[in-house]
């Protein structure tokens, strides 16, 4: 019996443990939330076993986070936005606020007050990019700081906008899917999956009136230079779902397949 959500297990009808009963690898580090709603990572090998999910008033215990696909983020410096492999458009990279993971990592994305879109940018020479044609997700997490609303675009036709405020999706253009997932204390981790253009993908920072807008590429407005959206850890990964979060600085970085094996031996006649 495997019970990964209520921690219990038995091995031939006697009372055991996940390590006793069941074998796990996965040859790299791996992150997952704890009971207090922290991005904890865990060490090569180690199950992500009491993985929690925020269900909007508490965290819950899912359990085992399994991920048996090995995924990559082919961000670079994927939460220092000051970095010169994030080029901004009239946009600040400033502060350094609390993260998901608890550390002071997270930075403040602020348009400036130039009349035009706000947002970082990487394209093919600035960073890593999947190819052409792969089907690819991006996301991000991200909190309202002066603005509520957070775009997210690959190439010029391919662009998803969400509420920062209330956890919606509020517009999908030209996109496989669109995601918005709470974690609490006004953060959310928001995506996109796109048919990967091999161009740019863009960050956007959206105010109000822009975010009426039907259509990518409406999100002209004057910022006042101090309104704009806290951000944390971009990930661009090849696949269809965003997957769990993957750190990276100034490399790629693969998060190794999972597996689980019960052992012949523990298995009754």
């Amino acid at each position: 019996v495997f019970d990964f959500k209520g921690n219990y297990f038995r091995k031939s009808a006697t009372d055991s443990t996940f390590s006793s009963a069941i074998t796990h690898t996965r040859a790299s580090s791996a992150t997952m939330v704890n009971s207090s709603g922290t991005l904890v990572t865990v060490g090569n090998n180690v199950p992500r076993t009491g993985h929690h999910i925020y269900n909007g008033s508490a965290w819950v215990n899912e359990g085992i986070l399994h991920e048996s696909e090995a995924r990559t983020n082919l961000i670079v410096q994927s939460s220092d936005y000051s970095s010169a492999v994030w080029s901004k458009s009239a946009s600040t990279v400033s502060g350094s606020s609390t993260a998901p993971d608890g550390t002071l990592t997270a930075q403040s994305v602020t348009p400036t007050s130039a009349s035009s879109g706000h947002f970082l940018f990487k394209t093919a020479g600035n960073g890593n990019m999947p190819a052409n044609g792969v089907t690819t997700t991006t996301s991000i997490f991200a909190k309202a700081d002066g603005y509520n609303f957070l775009g997210i675009a690959d190439g010029t036709s391919q662009y998803g906008r969400f509420n920062l405020t209330t956890g919606q999706v509020v517009l999908s253009v030209g996109l496989e899917s669109t995601s918005i997932e709470s974690y609490g204390d006004g953060w959310y981790r928001c995506s996109i999956t796109s048919i990967g253009s091999g161009v740019r993908q863009q960050i956007f920072s959206v105010n109000e009136d822009a975010a009426n807008a039907s259509s990518f590429g409406a999100e002209t407005f004057v910022g006042n230079g101090t309104s704009g959206i806290t951000m944390y850890g971009a990930q661009t990964e090849a696949g269809s779902t965003p997957s769990s979060y993957i750190p990276t600085t100034t490399a790629t970085v693969t998060r190794a397949a999972e597996t689980l094996t019960v052992p012949a031996a523990n298995l009754p006649y």
